[in-house]
């Protein structure tokens, strides 16, 4: 039988109303766990349903902190998190990337808007108005 991926995400999305709050990052992390371990070819359509599905109930919503390595230690992850779900009011799955173009610092995507913190956005600014140095 085919499996249906709109379904599956939406059936996740409801399971969000049925466990606390503070499970829901262990819940995603599974389910995303068995997703990889299936080896779906659409995967990556997949999670993005599963992304809305989650966002739309409105309990959860997704960040994405990137640095120059990708890294970030436990507790300022965890320090980050709670920091936005009480401003949010929402449980946050914070994802951490790579980018080695911020030089140095951070960015933190959340949504549509991204709030960034390096030396690439600081030279970036220095070289867009000379008459500031």
């Amino acid at each position: 039988m085919r499996r249906n991926n709109h379904a599956i995400a939406q059936a996740l999305a409801a399971m969000a109303d049925l466990v606390p709050e503070k499970d829901l990052p262990v819940l995603i992390d599974r389910a995303l766990d068995l997703l990889h371990a299936s080896g779906s070819a659409d995967s990556g359509m997949f999670v993005r349903q599963v992304m809305k599905a989650l966002e739309k109930s409105g309990k959860v919503m997704f960040a994405e902190l990137s640095t120059p390595t990708g890294t970030v230690s436990a507790e300022r992850k965890a320090s980050l998190t709670a920091v936005l779900e009480k401003k949010f009011g929402k449980t946050v799955v914070l994802t951490v990337h790579a980018d080695p173009s911020l030089l140095g610092g951070a960015a933190l995507r959340i949504g549509d808007e991204t709030f960034e913190l390096s030396l690439r956005d600081e030279i970036s600014r220095i070289t867009s108005s000379p008459s500031s140095l």
